[in-house]
């Protein structure tokens, strides 16, 4: 996974950053991606479809969780 500018979030915890992420800040969503980046490597071996393109259901799946997490 490319490596992404999120300088400011190291310390913040999962909770300020799903709210970050939430409100549409970019950078939050990109490092919650990075964050769970190993588990969805783990999980997309699993998947019956080429690696890349369950990583990419994964990641998908993932921002569409957060965003749509308070909308339920």
């Amino acid at each position: 996974m490319e490596e992404t500018d999120t300088r400011g979030f190291e310390e913040e915890g999962l909770a300020q950053l799903l709210v970050k992420a939430r409100s549409g800040e970019d950078k939050a969503i990109l490092k919650i991606l990075e964050i769970y980046h190993p588990e969805m490597e783990k999980l997309s071996k699993t998947i019956r479809m080429p690696k890349e393109d369950a990583m990419q259901s994964l990641r998908l799946e993932l921002i569409e969780f957060i965003k749509n997490y308070n909308n339920k």
